[in-house]
């Protein structure tokens, strides 16, 4: 394993994500922008599993359908990059 650092600063500014499992995160950040530092989160997946479920219980009811935030940027992407690129629902 790696070695634990302490962070005693004021100002970390989160640069990276990386979702190793789902359980395990890397997290890249700067701190006070003066030293870079991979963070690693574990035991994630059990607060995702709650989280989405008290979402679902007491979730919004309102907003767009399910997709159209996706099939808005998938069509920005086509209509800038004119890449013609695969979307699923």
């Amino acid at each position: 394993m790696g070695r634990f650092v302490s962070v005693c600063y004021r100002f970390i500014f989160p640069v990276g994500l990386i979702v190793e499992t789902d359980d395990w995160l890397a997290l890249g950040v700067h701190v006070n922008d003066h030293s870079s530092v991979i963070l690693r989160l574990k035991g994630l997946k059990s607060v995702m599993d709650r989280i989405i479920g008290m979402d679902r219980l007491h979730g919004t009811k309102r907003g767009p359908p399910v997709g159209d935030i996706q099939q808005h940027i998938h069509d920005l992407l086509v209509n800038e990059t004119h890449v013609p690129l695969l979307h699923k629902h």
